[in-house]
């Protein structure tokens, strides 16, 4: 099965379910982990950024949620990361951790890998901070 593919299977299932997560704890491990990936390779170019940012604004998973609250905390964990990856990293990972319930965790990473996969890929750096990210579950 194509990645594509699988991705929608997923996430439709995880969309159908995501309207009891409207807190801000989902909303914020959600960015964070799109932030994660975006930064996975090293470097942050504007071009990924605005599409990342559109990508948060029009995922419905997030409807719940202010765009502009969003698109704030998503500069806010990049600065961090470009600052310092390490710090950035641990920065995710105690948000992730604030989520108690596993598939409210399933759900924050479902649709953290819908934004991150707007070019419908996801490459090995990106596939590698993911793997990172399901590690600290």
């Amino acid at each position: 099965m194509p990645f594509s593919a699988w991705l929608k299977d997923v996430s439709d299932a995880v969309l159908n379910r995501v309207d009891q997560y409207k807190n801000k704890d989902f909303a914020n491990a959600t960015i964070a982990i799109a932030a994660g990936v975006t930064a996975a390779d090293g470097e942050v170019n504007e071009k990924e950024k605005e599409a990342t940012a559109t990508a948060i604004a029009n995922n419905s998973g997030l409807k719940a949620f202010k765009t502009i609250d969003l698109i704030t905390q998503y500069n806010a964990h990049l600065d961090i990361f470009e600052a310092n990856p390490y710090l950035g990293k641990l920065e995710i990972t105690k948000v992730i951790k604030k989520l108690k319930p596993t598939d409210q965790r399933e759900a924050a990473l479902v649709i953290g890998i819908m934004i991150a996969a707007i070019d419908d890929n996801l490459h090995e750096n990106e596939v590698a901070f993911l793997r990172e990210v399901c590690d600290w579950y």
